[in-house]
């Protein structure tokens, strides 16, 4: 199960972003058109999955450097 997310690098709109923020059995997540939800939905299905293509496809534009979150 996935605890914590920290930072997210390079993640669509997310150039570097510290988050540091404890998740428990239920979230909810919401906010305004083109604020990150879906990349943190891409991010969660990445770790459950062990598939890192929901975050590489996210790559920041204009980017130089992979896309990261831990």
């Amino acid at each position: 199960m996935l605890k914590k997310l920290i930072y997210i690098k390079n993640v669509a709109r997310f150039q570097h972003e510290r988050c540091d923020f404890d998740l428990k059995g239920f979230n909810l997540v919401f906010g305004e058109n083109g604020c990150g939800k879906t990349t943190v939905s891409a991010i969660m299905h990445s770790v459950a999955k062990n598939e890192p293509g929901y975050i590489t496809e996210r790559k920041t534009v204009d980017s130089s450097s992979d896309p990261e979150a831990k």
